[in-house]
């Protein structure tokens, strides 16, 4: 019986998402500058791309978190390095829940669903967790 747990544990892990750290911004020791260069970097490879999940179906990425996003990873340059290949990580990632908001929203979202992603950063994995805000319409 414990063979077949660690059988569904490992197939409920996430796929893994190779980073290649040549696509990621250095940090060069001003925050500022390197915010700005990740937000550059999603608005030009990312924003407005559509992902299809298999639990969740289409995802479309938009600009509506990616300020959140950065200030709540804070200095994690572990997780900011992930940014660059959110829409990998999220179509590859696992679903965990569904979450209500848990306030009236003036954007609309009502509910959020939430993954599991795992990257590869040089042999080094790291583990994330997305919210993907769904409205009445659309996932944002």
């Amino acid at each position: 019986i414990e063979n077949e747990i660690l059988q569904i544990i490992e197939r409920a892990k996430p796929e893994i998402t190779n980073i290649n750290t040549a696509d990621i911004p250095q940090f060069t020791g001003d925050k500022t500058l390197y915010n700005k260069q990740l937000k550059d970097l999603y608005k030009q490879n990312i924003q407005g791309k559509t992902v299809q999940h298999p639990a969740i179906g289409d995802i479309n990425f938009y600009g509506n978190g990616l300020k959140k996003t950065i200030d709540e990873a804070g200095n994690d340059f572990e997780q900011l390095s992930l940014l660059p290949q959110i829409d990998d990580i999220t179509k590859n990632a696992r679903y965990e829940t569904l979450q209500p908001a848990y306030k009236m929203r003036s954007d609309g979202i009502t509910d959020f669903d939430i993954l599991s992603g795992r990257a590869n950063i040089n042999g080094h994995p790291v583990d994330t967790q997305i919210k993907i805000g769904k409205d009445a319409r659309i996932l944002i």
